[in-house]
């Protein structure tokens, strides 16, 4: 299992190993609601984080939901605290 998470196919968190590709559908459409929610809403900070989670993540581990959260923000795609938002969004 290392050798696959060194070499990108897999995400290993809290026992759990995640094929990537099975995570970038979900992580995609996690990314496309929240522009969606962006244009529908933007005087909105952004999608709360449970609600994302749910939507688009229930089937996963919320250890899973966190690490792919987490790599989405080291990656500068999105600012998450309590909701979550594409990081260009501003309050309009």
């Amino acid at each position: 299992m290392s050798a696959l998470a060194a070499s990108g196919e897999v995400l290993l968190v809290d026992g759990w190993a995640c094929d990537r590709q099975a995570l970038a559908a979900p992580t995609a459409a996690l990314l496309a609601g929240v522009a969606a929610f962006h244009a529908a809403q933007p005087l909105a900070d952004g999608v709360p984080l449970e609600a994302a989670r749910t939507r688009w993540f229930g089937a996963a581990a919320p250890a899973v939901f966190a690490a792919v959260i987490a790599e989405l923000v080291a990656a500068g795609r999105i600012v998450a605290r309590e909701t979550i938002a594409l990081a260009g969004h501003r309050v309009a």
